[in-house]
């Protein structure tokens, strides 16, 4: 036991001056976010060539495309679910780490972008028009989106750290069915977030303009 523990140590230490693929998630973000918000200033300023995960073009119209109860519910559902069960089917993979970075990548453009439309058209009012597009639904997006990340780099971590120790192999693969475990409580949050993204967010565009016209 102390030789499995000094040889993890020992990993660990090896490994302790790189940079962590949370950290690299960190870096993707934020920098494809400032990349955005300066190409949207600067070389790319056509709106209508934005595609990104918040559906931008109906809500940078002011007046978003509502739809009804379990309309708007399966809307959501087909918008936000297959990327969700993509990274979870992805993350047990040699891939996993990846496509979460990929996606993270994305996610910063997107957002970038979307800010950029807003503070263009409104000015100063365009943040909030912005946090009131993303909210309640982006807080429990953004803690399931968050905590897969880290499983997803943790995996990765636990893997490189199998293949150098060898024998242990069958640890592995019971913490890769707890993964399982995890990914089902966080696939419950994630669905509280598409329930609250298509009931109570609907109430908050529908105040978007009325925003817009007082201010």
């Amino acid at each position: 036991m102390n030789a499995v523990s000094n040889m993890d140590h020992t990993y660990m230490k090896k490994t302790t001056g790189k940079i962590s693929a949370l950290w690299i998630c960190r870096i993707l973000f934020f920098g494809c976010f400032f990349v955005a918000i300066f190409m949207a200033n600067t070389v790319w300023k056509n709106e209508a060539s934005w595609i990104g995960y918040l559906h931008e073009s109906s809500f940078i119209s002011g007046t978003p495309d509502l739809e009804s109860g379990g309309d708007n519910l399966f809307a959501v559902i087909i918008s936000r679910m297959p990327m969700w069960i993509l990274l979870i089917v992805f993350g047990r993979t040699g891939f996993g780490l990846l496509v979460g970075q990929g996606f993270v990548a994305w996610q910063g453009f997107s957002l970038g972008f979307i800010l950029s439309s807003f503070l263009i058209r409104y000015g100063i009012l365009g943040i909030v028009v912005f946090f009131m597009t993303c909210l309640p639904q982006m807080v429990l997006y953004g803690v399931a989106y968050g905590i897969l990340l880290f499983l997803l780099c943790k995996l990765h971590r636990q893997k490189k750290q199998a293949m150098i120790l060898g024998e242990y192999y069958d640890e592995l693969s019971r913490k890769q069915n707890r993964y399982i475990g995890v990914c089902f409580v966080l696939t419950t949050l994630f669905c509280v977030g598409i329930f609250l993204e298509s009931y109570v967010n609907v109430w908050l565009l529908e105040k978007i303009p009325r925003i817009i016209s007082i201010v």
